[in-house]
């Protein structure tokens, strides 16, 4: 990942050094200009996230993610979020956000986590998990051990709070459980 960083930068200065000797010569070369906007365009760029994270966040989340996932696993996730954007990040927030309101409702009205209504929920977290996960079990590992362990982190070591309290995780995990008997019988 850092050669290709490196690679990056090499193609990005090349570009404006040819073009800066274009223009000190006079010519203007129009395709040289173009050729590094679309080079730096080029440039993956996951800045957009230091609008929501402080870098202390961005850093805790960097060791948390070297804690529970190996090094082909964080590959893998750079892999698979290289062309993430930030209105992929609102739409998937959108989603979660959905669900997680879903979650709080049964649990304030006292659902049975067994319901169909919190079958169906577990349904649509399932689905929002794999698609970070792709269904890597490693990956869905390492994602359930950092989850748990951060419900149990003192406040100042977790990098942004769970958007649920203890209750409402205690029903998805039963109504996780619930769902996993349910479909591992059939």
């Amino acid at each position: 990942m850092m050669q290709e960083k490196r690679n990056q930068l090499d193609s990005i200065i090349q570009a404006i050094d040819e073009t800066a000797v274009l223009l000190q010569t006079n010519k203007q070369d129009w395709e040289s200009i173009v050729r590094v906007i679309q080079v730096i365009q080029m440039q993956p760029t996951n800045d957009w996230r230091k609008k929501y994270f402080t870098e202390e966040q961005l850093n805790q989340m960097e060791h948390l993610s070297k804690k529970y996932y190996s090094e082909e696993q964080r590959e893998k996730l750079a892999e698979w979020g290289k062309d993430w954007t930030e209105e992929d990040q609102l739409v998937a927030n959108q989603q979660w956000g959905k669900a997680i309101a879903e979650l709080k409702l049964l649990v304030s009205t006292a659902q049975d986590p067994a319901s169909p209504e919190a079958q169906a929920l577990v349904q649509k977290w399932q689905n929002l998990v794999h698609q970070f996960t792709h269904g890597d079990t490693g990956i869905q590992q390492g994602l359930r051990n950092m989850y748990k362990d951060v419900s149990q982190a003192p406040t100042e070591q977790v990098p942004y709070p769970l958007p649920y309290n203890q209750e409402e995780e205690t029903f998805l995990q039963k109504a996780i459980k619930i769902y996993q008997q349910n479909h591992s019988e059939k």
